[in-house]
């Protein structure tokens, strides 16, 4: 199941743990985190999957509180259930959610009907759909009734954290904020394609970013940069020597990069992102990894949070 895409060399252009920094929040924002759990999660045999990265993201941003359904008819009444002792406040933290996140790993989670048990028992709270790997496609194939967001696990750094985080701004200060002035930016971009290289100049041109093209992968610049940015599908033989595929290839070459520069935030883009190889890019010291095409403002909110947290 694959996701229709736009050409690679036009990104923008969709309308670690918790210690990871990252996006502040203004207002604080209580999230209810809605997951679904087989068999063989309560059984003891879950593995980490993307959507538990995910949430560890969010989790290190705002209070999260999680509720764990079956996958079955049951789940609407579970979600009933735990809304009711919440009301009563038999739980041990009777805060209304602002906002649920309902995230889904399988099309056969129950999301429509938890979607309408939640619209129906809390009208004025926000709902969004994070979507695990195997709904890539879903648009065409399996249309989801509206929630106020949907997103793939692999949009978290251009889609849902940046709009998390411009939403928990007022007015007055989300403008205050738009006029701060930059520091002098910079990006070492890393493509082996040129029409890429030259796409990612311009973009983050427009941001203000001052960038520098890696032409040869063998000699990496000794100067510092604010961030890096890799996308690179290792078409080019001289680029690709010595690796055994893409993802060995891309491990290696953001290993090289954390080791070169230490301080600098890591940005990782992947055509048709798979939970293994995103894993590897973030275990190689990538600090953020998306798919392609992304959204250009989201990707530099991102950047230059990490960059000021960082640099605290």
């Amino acid at each position: 199941m694959k996701r229709a895409r736009k050409s690679p060399v036009s990104p923008d252009l969709i309308p670690d743990p918790p210690t990871d920094p990252g996006l502040d929040s203004v207002r604080e924002e209580h999230l209810l985190w809605v997951s679904f759990s087989s068999k063989a999660q309560s059984e003891g045999e879950h593995t980490d999957s993307e959507l538990d990265w995910v949430r560890s993201r969010l989790e290190a941003h705002f209070p999260v509180d999680v509720l764990s359904v079956t996958q079955s008819s049951e789940a609407p009444k579970q979600i009933s259930q735990y809304l009711e002792q919440r009301a009563l406040g038999r739980l041990s933290n009777p805060n209304v959610p602002t906002r649920v996140v309902v995230s889904s790993l399988s099309r056969s989670d129950p999301v429509v009907e938890i979607i309408a048990v939640l619209k129906r028992c809390l009208p004025n709270c926000v709902v969004n759909c994070v979507l695990g790997q195997w709904w890539v496609g879903h648009k065409r194939t399996q249309p989801l009734p509206h929630a106020n967001a949907v997103t793939y696990w692999y949009e978290l750094y251009d889609l849902l954290l940046p709009d998390l985080k411009e939403q928990n701004q007022t007015p007055i200060l989300s403008e205050i904020r738009k006029q701060e002035a930059v520091a002098f930016e910079s990006v070492l971009i890393c493509a082996d394609n040129p029409e890429l290289r030259r796409m990612w100049s311009e973009l983050l041109q427009q941001h203000g970013i001052h960038s520098v093209a890696l032409l040869d992968f063998n000699a990496i610049p000794e100067s510092d940069f604010s961030y890096v940015l890799v996308d690179t599908d290792f078409n080019n033989p001289e680029i690709a020597a010595g690796a055994c595929n893409l993802q060995d290839g891309r491990s290696s070459l953001v290993a090289t990069l954390r080791k070169r520069f230490p301080k600098a935030v890591i940005a990782t883009l992947m055509g048709f992102p798979q939970w293994p190889t995103a894993q590897a890019a973030l275990e190689s010291g990538s600090d953020i990894v998306l798919g392609k095409p992304c959204r250009i403002t989201g990707l530099v909110s991102s950047l230059r949070s990490f960059a000021t947290a960082r640099n605290l």
